[in-house]
């Protein structure tokens, strides 16, 4: 069984959010469950559970103490970033100004919104978030914020692309830094593909993200929801720009797919 939501390690406060849509609703799981005679729950009656992170490996050998835990994560496929575009002339993004990007989902978790303080500090900066938007009333906090801030302007929000949208790697080709600012992240894939993609990470210190990045070697990392620690992040970046690139670089080819399919083989095999 895989567990690729990070359910054991969401906060407490944020599962709340998650479950409130739900609050008095009727479970229709329930009905499959008494009909199917389901008593224990998927996880206990599993031979292996593989987990994204190891924050979550070790939630779950806490839950199941007598249960196989592996160490499964994600991995990506190398895409090259086309040589050049009219990406920021379609966006109406000034050619003179720095390019912050985000691509995930416009929700809370994604905390999104922190970002704004980059803006408000660097007047030479845009904020390119890419990603749909799955919590609407977060997303008016946002523009809200930026009306506040007196950033609108330089706010540019394009609500999803598809996965294998040539735009997505447009993005990141015309972009300064990559800020995943997630306030937990059961892995972070989109900071692996922006490392592979060479571009500059600075990331939360959170989740799955723990597991791959180390602070100045190939991301700058900054604290949880801390706009402080972010600002300070973001203004080390042309210190440490060559540095975590390269350093990214290496760490985005031990995720790729061959090696992590490996993996999963070896887990069959055991089983087997």
């Amino acid at each position: 069984l895989s567990l690729h939501g990070g359910s054991c390690a969401i906060p407490q406060q944020e599962m709340q959010l998650m479950l409130k849509p739900l609050k008095n609703k009727f479970s229709y799981g329930g009905i499959f469950d008494r009909l199917l005679n389901i008593k224990k729950s998927p996880e206990s009656q599993a031979d292996v559970l593989l987990a994204l992170s190891c924050e979550e490996v070790s939630k779950l050998k806490t839950l199941y103490p007598k249960k196989r835990i592996e160490l499964f994560p994600n991995g990506i496929l190398h895409r090259p970033l086309p040589p050049s575009s009219k990406f920021k002339q379609k966006y109406q993004i000034k050619e003179d100004l720095k390019v912050i990007t985000c691509i995930s989902r416009i929700d809370y978790q994604k905390n999104q919104k922190i970002l704004l303080y980059i803006l408000q500090k660097h007047p030479d900066t845009t904020l390119l978030l890419i990603g749909p938007i799955t919590a609407k009333w977060y997303f008016d906090e946002i523009i809200d914020q930026a009306n506040k801030l007196g950033v609108l302007d330089r706010l540019v929000i394009i609500p999803g692309l598809p996965p294998n949208s040539v735009e997505l790697l447009e993005a990141l080709q015309i972009s300064s830094c990559f800020v995943l600012p997630s306030r937990h992240e059961p892995f972070g894939i989109a900071a692996l593909e922006a490392l592979d993609a060479q571009i500059p990470l600075i990331a939360s210190n959170v989740g799955g993200l723990k597991d791959f990045l180390i602070n100045e070697q190939n991301a700058l990392i900054f604290s949880d929801n801390d706009e402080n620690s972010l600002l300070d992040a973001y203004n080390k970046l042309d210190t440490f720009k060559t540095q975590i690139i390269e350093g990214g670089k290496q760490t985005a080819k031990e995720y790729n797919w061959e090696t992590i399919a490996c993996k999963l083989k070896d887990i069959y095999t055991s089983l087997l």
